[in-house]
């Protein structure tokens, strides 16, 4: 199936049923082009495989076993101790 084919016959079929929405001729071809187009969708797809994108950014070795100081500790850290008070000196 040429699909760059197929998409230039649905063009010129909706230009025309655009122009003359009673045409035939142009609801057939427009039928026909829409069918060649399923027709290479299915041939080039696998039912449920994922051919996208996430975007994610794979973390290195080294960067999972970062065992330095995080972020989340610190926030932690603070929440707990403004949430304690004068009393946040009993931690140190």
């Amino acid at each position: 199936v040429d699909i760059s084919t197929a998409m230039s016959e649905r063009a010129l079929a909706q230009k025309r049923l655009s122009e003359n929405a009673f045409d035939l001729e142009a609801m057939s071809m427009l039928n026909r082009a829409q069918e060649r187009i399923d027709a290479w969708a299915q041939l080039n797809s696998i039912p449920g495989q994922f051919t996208g994108s996430t975007g994610v950014q794979v973390l290195t070795q080294e960067q999972l076993a970062n065992t330095g100081a995080q972020a989340w500790i610190k926030k932690c850290l603070c929440l707990l101790v403004r949430s304690l008070g004068p009393r946040s000196s009993l931690l140190l």
